[in-house]
């Protein structure tokens, strides 16, 4: 199959040379190397989702390209971390973005992962600072602390300025595609470019938990872009605001009060 070549950061096949105007191919994995190589150089770069194996991403999305360049905000809810070492560790945004960002999960070893208090409006969310991306798919490691707390009704959605979103897609009462053993990967279907994306929890059971997330498609330099924090949300009728919530349902861990403040926090990715 003739994959193209990349020119200026452009995908050039054929007689066309310049943007695709229809729906691009899947890039080889020279083409995506060559990508990134353009991106590097300022141009625009393919990131190919290949493999899910069990809990193991497969290293060619952007948050492990971007590096130091991710930024993780989180409602006051969500940022907690929890380890076998360690315990439960509320407002511990260090570690919790750390995990939020895994590039591998720890299941056999600490049982590390970030974790909410289990308010339903509860919400992380992933900036990609001076960059853009036109999402083709992501994937997502649950909760790895051993608990089984995984997010099962939750949305992703997407912004180019942190303040209008987009939703990408809806889980409702997904009960099997993220497990203790197995992340999830999903396609996504989108036609402009984003600088944001932000896990949101929707309802029952309430779970928020996150050891490592991942996206693909096609990256473009877009200078200021995900620099502001995200730093409010009007949560859902019925999100708690200083009531009892059971976070880890059904876990032999801890039950815990929810935070009374939707404001949000953030923190510099520092995984890689």
């Amino acid at each position: 199959q003739n994959m193209g070549q990349w020119v200026g950061g452009e995908h050039c096949a054929g007689s066309h040379c310049g943007p695709s105007k229809s729906e691009p191919e899947e890039p080889s994995k020279e083409a995506q190397r060559l990508a990134r190589e353009a991106l590097a150089g300022g141009g625009s770069g393919w990131f190919e989702y290949d493999i899910l194996d069990g809990n193991r991403f497969d290293g060619l999305g952007v948050v492990q390209y971007l590096g130091s360049g991710v930024k993780v905000d989180f409602s006051a809810d969500a940022a907690n971390y929890y380890s076998r070492s360690t315990g439960h560790r509320t407002g511990d945004r260090e570690n919790a973005a750390r995990m939020t960002l895994a590039a591998e999960g720890d299941f056999s070893g600490d049982h590390a992962t970030q974790w909410s208090l289990g308010a339903p409006g509860a919400w992380f969310s992933i900036r990609l600072v001076d960059h853009a991306l036109r999402p083709t798919y992501y994937v997502y490691r649950g909760d790895m602390g051993g608990g089984g707390n995984h997010p099962r009704t939750w949305t992703l959605e997407a912004s180019a300025d942190g303040q209008n979103w987009t939703p990408l897609r809806e889980h409702d009462d997904d009960d099997g595609s993220v497990t203790n053993t197995q992340a999830g990967g999903w396609p996504l279907e989108a036609e402009e470019h984003f600088s944001y994306f932000r896990i949101r929890n929707r309802g029952h059971p309430n779970h928020l938990c996150c050891s490592g997330v991942d996206f693909y498609g096609e990256l473009v330099h877009r200078k200021g872009a995900g620099a502001v924090p995200v730093t409010s949300f009007a949560e859902e009728p019925g999100a708690a605001s200083g009531g009892l919530r059971e976070a880890l349902d059904g876990a032999p861990r801890l039950k815990l009060v929810a935070a009374g403040s939707d404001d949000a926090l953030h923190f510099d990715n520092a995984a890689t």
